[in-house]
């Protein structure tokens, strides 16, 4: 089974579309990368830097995502030795290769990469992190399941928010490129955020992309799709990996 020709339209930023992007056009697919969403570092006021500082007095650290292990070992943080005495968590198998890359060791992890999955994990019951200072590095205005749960089993949690994600400028001829010639046949959507800025961006073209079906992330996302006007088929990603998304897109274009 191959993707016979079919256009993907990758919308997620552009160090995470690599390699699934060579997947595709290994197996006759035609890969179009165009991020619709653009990762920031937060600016250093004295607040951020005292919370990157008090990360040492943390009992568990967790990232939310590979950008949150990107963004903060390229602008914040150069030392894991002062996290030796921490337990770090990995929102799923991606987080924890981006943590492992910088060195840690150790990492825990699920490899249902969501909150749920991430709340399931044997070292985040109530017996072990009641009383524990938890710290979530994220990006700015991330969900709140994953707080609110762990303050439920007790732990004290503080939020670092060290990113946000913003809409990225393209040219009107950029996006007519991508519709005019031959329109995407299939278009990949990881998250909400996503998914808003390309109604946004693609505004012009708003039957044609309510017409196209979709590869998303989670349930969550698809019915948000559905809620927003998407009358087309959205196949949903067994496992979050790029394995998994690949898989989707031959299950939903295969031939």
């Amino acid at each position: 089974m191959t993707l016979n020709k079919k256009r993907i339209l990758i919308t997620r930023p552009t160090e995470q579309a690599d390699t699934l992007s060579q997947l595709i056009s290994s197996n006759d697919g035609v890969s179009i990368q165009l991020p619709t969403i653009q990762i920031r570092p937060l600016e250093k006021t004295k607040e951020l830097l005292k919370d990157i500082n008090d990360l040492k007095l943390s009992d568990f650290i967790i990232f939310v995502s590979r950008n949150a292990v990107k963004v903060a070992f390229d602008n914040f943080l150069n030392n894991i030795e002062i996290f030796s005495s921490i337990k770090i968590v990995a929102l799923g198998p991606g987080t924890m290769r981006e943590l492992a890359a910088r060195g840690f060791k150790d990492i825990i992890y699920s490899n249902q990469a969501d909150t749920e999955g991430l709340l399931m994990l044997k070292e985040i019951q109530d017996k072990r992190i009641s009383g524990k200072k938890v710290s979530i590095v994220r990006g700015v205005g991330g969900r709140e399941l994953l707080a609110r749960n762990l303050k439920e089993r007790g732990a004290n949690v503080k939020y670092i928010d060290i990113y946000k994600r913003s809409l990225p400028h393209y040219d009107q001829t950029e996006l007519d490129e991508v519709w005019c010639k031959k329109k995407p046949d299939i278009i990949l959507v990881t998250s909400i955020d996503i998914l808003d800025n390309l109604m946004i961006l693609f505004k012009n073209y708003k039957n044609e992309l309510l017409d196209t079906p979709l590869v998303v992330i989670s349930d969550r996302v698809s019915k948000y799709a559905k809620k927003n006007g998407f009358i087309s088929k959205i196949c949903i990603v067994k496992e979050k990996e790029d394995s998994g998304i690949f898989q989707c897109l031959l299950e939903i274009a295969g031939e």
